[in-house]
């Protein structure tokens, strides 16, 4: 009997070990591929992106597919498809319906177009297992109008995929669409491309399988690490695997944790840009970093259209996105959300809510390669790395919590400064100044400022002359380490920006202007920052950054990215009634010495202009004779010469002499030449009328003296570019703080603050332009461009036996010549080079973007 007995537990011990069991294994597969097409752009593919579009009109189509070629059909008990919604937009509701593709299975997702995507079949049928809970009780998945991102979606669509594999197709693909139901509406869906794993969407196969009692080794991958590790399994079980390849294997399985939002370790791309909404503390991490900064927002048209063109001709080959989804509107990219941690940085650097001291950690973080974090993002592992805090923290490495100790540790580990930027931290776009590689100042002033009442009043309220000082102090800090670049070793130039900086004011020279009415008795100027010893000489040069941060990191990128080209448009009026303009140095003038200046050093230049011209065969021959345009442009158009010209004067400025023996009449500046021509080149100059908000164009006037009617014009609002440009507006106002022209700047923009005065204009611009063909920077050129009239000035010394302050103050004339002194301003980046083939004799050595080496 215990014999027996034995043999019985020796058999069932047996049949243990070697019997198979039937039993059920739960496997996870994601996508092999998926992509979206869109018939606005039939070209353009999507493969890569980390969202999928899908809309009710079938304009925007998504695609998944896998391969099932390691499955059989009888293996499968159920399949489930789960995806991850991330946004719905346009309000109202719809439902989720899938559709069969009629060929083309085998769609590549580095390929896949609008323009060849597979022909859409018949509609799935599916089972919704979870979902918002649906008023309607429709069969499809309900997709509500308010749907938060990240909620799962469960469809069951086994029937299909039985279907398929019985069919003989390994490849199992299909569309995602919309319903009508609920209006015209779309909804945006995550992808594996998506930056968190935790939506990517999957496979959920439960197979039936055969298990025999054995020891399994099961390796498992997560995205940062890899471990291995053996499950002795001596009885029958359901196990979930992961797979992100299309092959399965029964004991080897790839899985993802569910804990993982960001992983911490970002892929290598050549040409990253990032993209971030206007919040101060995700610019400044953003801008710590060394690629483009774009800052998105959604209600300036203008900036979303030159961010698009940026993104278009820069052509990224990823996009990191901070604290936002991709925008629809951009073109589509692949694209990837980041966090202070994403990056294995060298080090670390902690701010607090201090602004001014975080701008100045931010440039730490920069010049040492280390991850910046605020106070709320620490996790613990950044005290494994070397860190620094703006604020007393013991467990910090090293702690700088004032300015003073943070300016010394910066010029202590920097080779030079040749660029500082003056920034408020009260503005966002103050973050933006580190894109620059300027040395940031930070002085907080309160977010409104003060431009009504005497300047004296408003420079007090404005802080202008604690700014002054503040720049002095850090000049002579830069000076005694002996860390001015070599800009200022080559020609005495530091470069200053200015970023959210209320302008410095003075009393207007010209107090008995008739235009008063127009500018008041007070000019808005920047030539207090720039000669900070007030002796007529330029410290600095300067650039102001204006007029949100959408625009501004537009201005900086397309600033630092720009492909010099030999190209000029021009735009010029004489500014003055007819015969009057006789004898006056006026619009066209400028224009004509302007083009004339460029072309003779190798421009292709474009002139539009005013006619006044009644030229006859014989006035044209007498022009032919007298002609001489480089001695014209010499003597600056002395106006004794002029007047001997008389009314030839029109015939001169309004025809073109490229070939003197066969000069024709130049195209007229009107509404259709300007919108025809504005993007023929990346240099346009304008001398013209206008005001705050409009350049008033030539027209049929009754009155004599206003030759230029106000309901013939263009207003700012019209102006938008296709490339990025440098505009010289020389109309009166255009560069004044309440200016709407400051808007149209989407790379550089030249204005004067106050009213234009011809004649006094001219010699000045004559030197910005002798600057420019040197291949000298805009904010150089400027300088040289108010040097002129310091110059001008200092020759009639004679004549007032005063100094050269004096000078510019006692003679009308040279009243006005400061007046143009003070008003012009230049917005966007001062270290731009127009034409930088002259610049190494004279100016040193420039990288193309001109920032110096």
């Amino acid at each position: 009997m215990q014999r027996f007995q034995y043999l019985f537990y020796l058999y069932i011990f047996f049949i243990l070990i070697f019997s198979t069991y039937s039993s059920s294994t739960t496997v996870e597969i994601h996508f092999a591929k998926d992509s979206y097409v869109d018939n606005r752009y039939p070209d353009t593919n999507y493969g890569y992106s980390a969202y999928a579009y899908v809309d009710n009109n079938a304009v925007q189509r998504s695609l998944y597919g896998w391969n099932f070629s390691s499955i059989r059909k009888e293996d499968i008990k159920s399949a489930l498809l789960y995806l991850y919604i991330i946004a719905h937009e346009k309000g109202g509701y719809t439902y989720l319906k899938l559709f069969y593709l009629n060929n083309n299975l085998d769609w590549k997702e580095n390929e896949i177009v609008w323009n060849n995507q597979p022909s859409i079949g018949f509609e799935i049928n599916y089972k919704c297992l979870k979902e918002p809970t649906d008023p309607n009780n429709h069969p499809n998945c309900f997709i509500p109008e308010n749907v938060p991102e990240g909620v799962e979606y469960i469809l069951n669509i086994s029937e299909f995929v039985k279907a398929e594999l019985e069919s003989g197709r390994k490849i199992i693909t299909f569309f995602v669409g919309q319903g009508v139901l609920g209006g015209d509406y779309y909804t945006i869906w995550a992808t594996k491309d998506h930056p968190n794993p935790n939506y990517w969407p999957k496979l959920v196969l439960e197979l039936e399988e055969e298990i025999t009692t054995t020891t399994i080794t099961t390796t498992t991958t997560i995205p940062t690490t890899t471990t291995s590790t053996t499950l002795t399994t001596s009885l029958p079980t359901t196990t979930t695997s992961t797979i992100y390849t299309t092959t399965i294997y029964p004991t080897t399985s790839t899985i993802q944790t569910s804990t993982t939002t960001i992983p911490t370790t970002i892929p290598s791309f050549k040409k990253p840009i990032i993209l971030t909404n206007s919040n101060f503390w995700n610019i400044l991490f953003a801008s710590s970093l060394d690629y483009p900064v774009l800052v998105w927002n959604s209600t300036d048209e203008k900036s979303k259209h030159y961010q698009k063109i940026f993104i278009e001709e820069y052509n990224p080959d990823i996009i990191f996105t901070v604290d936002m989804n991709y925008p629809s509107e951009l073109p589509f990219k692949r694209n990837y959300m980041i966090n202070s941690h994403s990056f294995n940085k060298n080090g670390f650097v902690i701010v607090n809510s201090n602004r001014s001291l975080a701008l100045l950690g931010a440039f730490i973080a920069k010049i040492k390669d280390y991850s910046l974090i605020k106070t709320d993002e620490i996790t613990g592992e950044e005290f494994s790395k070397y860190t620094i805090c703006t604020f007393n923290f013991s467990l910090c490495n090293l702690v700088l919590d004032n300015e003073q100790k943070l300016f010394d540790y910066i010029l202590n580990n920097i080779q030079e400064v040749s660029h500082l930027s003056i920034a408020n931290p009260n503005f966002d776009d103050s973050a933006l100044s580190l894109r620059l590689n300027a040395l940031p100042i930070p002085i907080e002033i309160n977010e409104s400022y003060r431009y009504t009442g005497n300047p004296e009043e408003i420079n007090r309220d404005n802080k202008i002359y604690e700014i002054i000082e503040k720049i002095r102090n850090v000049t002579n800090q830069i000076k005694l380490k002996s860390k001015l670049g070599n800009s200022y070793a080559f020609n005495k130039t530091i470069f200053l920006s200015l970023f959210g900086i209320p302008f410095g004011a003075v009393h207007d020279p010209w107090v008995d202007d008739r235009y008063d009415i127009s500018d008041g008795n007070v000019l808005f100027t920047d030539n207090l920052f720039g000669d900070i010893n007030n002796d007529y000489y330029f410290d600095f040069a300067i650039g102001r950054f204006c007029c949100n941060p959408s625009q501004i990191s537009i201005q900086i990128e397309n600033s630092k990215n720009w492909k010099t080209t030999k190209k000029a448009t021009i735009f010029s009026s004489y500014r003055l009634p007819k015969y009057l303009d006789l004898f006056f140095l006026d619009g066209m003038t400028e224009g004509f010495a302007t083009e004339w200046y460029l072309r003779l050093n190798g421009f292709d230049v474009k002139r539009f202009v005013e006619r006044r011209a009644n030229a006859t065969e014989k006035e044209i021959e007498e022009v032919k004779g007298i002609i001489n345009i480089e001695d014209l442009i010499s003597k600056a158009f002395d106006l004794i010469h002029l007047k001997n010209y008389s009314t030839k004067k029109y015939t001169l400025l309004e025809y073109d002499w490229t070939d003197i023996e066969n000069p024709k009449p130049l195209p007229e500046f009107n509404k259709t030449s300007f919108f025809a021509n504005k993007d023929y080149s990346s240099l346009i100059f304008h001398f013209g009328m206008g005001d705050l908000e409009k350049w008033y164009l030539p027209g049929e006037s009754e009155n004599y003296f206003t030759p230029y009617p106000r309901n013939y014009s263009i207003s700012y609002d019209e102006i938008t570019f296709n490339s990025s440009k440098i505009i010289f507006d020389e109309h009166s106002l255009s560069a004044n703080p309440n200016s709407k022209f400051l808007g149209i700047n989407n790379m550089v923009f030249i204005g004067s603050s106050g009213i234009v005065h011809d004649t006094y204009v001219f010699s000045p611009l004559l030197s910005f332009l002798n600057s420019l063909i040197k291949g000298k920077p805009l904010g150089v050129c400027m300088n040289d461009m108010k040097l002129n009239i310091v110059t001008n000035a200092s020759k009639n010394l004679s004549i007032s036996g005063k100094s050269i302050a004096t000078s510019l103050t006692i003679l009308s004339p040279l009243k006005l010549m400061k007046k143009e002194y003070y008003q012009k301003i230049l917005f966007g980046n001062p270290e731009i080079i127009v034409d930088p083939f002259n610049n190494e004799e004279e100016y040193g050595i420039y990288e193309k973007n001109g920032s110096t080496i």
